[in-house]
């Protein structure tokens, strides 16, 4: 919508040139969150969104993969909670539910991905990622810092 050429805030400041136009307040804020956790560490946080939008993909565009989480879910007797889409329009919001999913069903995911590593090369790096402790450490204080409710006094 903030196109520079034909969006419509463009439109909008060809007839109407006293026009200032911002994003809304939460979308600023949204902003201003996903800049500040990727600027404490770029590498760390680009890899870990490697690792959740490759899990997310691994997982919706195969059904056989799908099926065989589920069954490692139920075998480990974890809630159902598969993968999320990671980013959207409401950054924040999507990335606290696919950290949420991500770390219920951890144990099964790694379980998963180590048996389907044998005959497959994305779920072999995957699973290497996920248990990549730089990787998790910088997910859970993501999750835990970052995104805590906080209570008002």
């Amino acid at each position: 919508m903030f196109g520079i050429k034909k969006g419509v805030t463009a439109l909008l400041k060809k007839s109407h040139p006293e026009i200032e136009i911002t994003h809304c307040l939460a979308h600023r804020i949204e902003l201003a969150v996903k800049s500040a956790v990727k600027q404490v560490s770029n590498k760390l946080y680009d890899r870990a969104m490697t690792l959740r939008l490759g899990l997310y993909y691994f997982y919706k565009k195969s059904s056989k993969q799908k099926k065989q989480l589920v069954r490692t879910l139920k075998i480990c007797k974890l809630p159902c909670v598969l993968q999320m889409r990671v980013g959207g329009t409401r950054w924040v919001p999507h990335t606290i539910a696919a950290l949420n999913a991500f770390f219920r069903s951890y144990q099964a995911i790694v379980m998963q991905l180590e048996n389907a590593s044998h005959e497959n090369p994305k779920a072999e790096g995957l699973s290497k990622m996920a248990q990549d402790m730089n990787i998790i450490t910088y997910l859970m204080v993501l999750k835990t810092v970052t995104f805590q409710k906080v209570d008002s006094p």
